[in-house]
């Protein structure tokens, strides 16, 4: 498996007094992620998703692929 984290965590402790990156390692190990909550995020732009995208060629899909059949 490859992984990529964007911030090490080495030296930083989640509320539990837990090393950051052993807690995302043992996680990997076991093929789960960690995902906080949106309280636990320190960037508000974190929270932010745009699925107009997914939603316009959902769309588009549907009217050409199954409405046609």
């Amino acid at each position: 498996m490859i992984a990529y984290k964007y911030r090490s965590g080495r030296g930083i402790k989640d509320k539990e007094w837990k090393d950051i990156f052993e807690r995302d390692i043992e996680l990997l190990s076991h093929d789960t992620i960690y995902i906080p909550t949106i309280e636990q995020l320190n960037d508000p732009a974190e929270a932010l998703f745009d699925d107009s995208l997914f939603k316009d060629h959902l769309h588009t899909y549907v009217e050409s692929v199954i409405l046609k059949s």
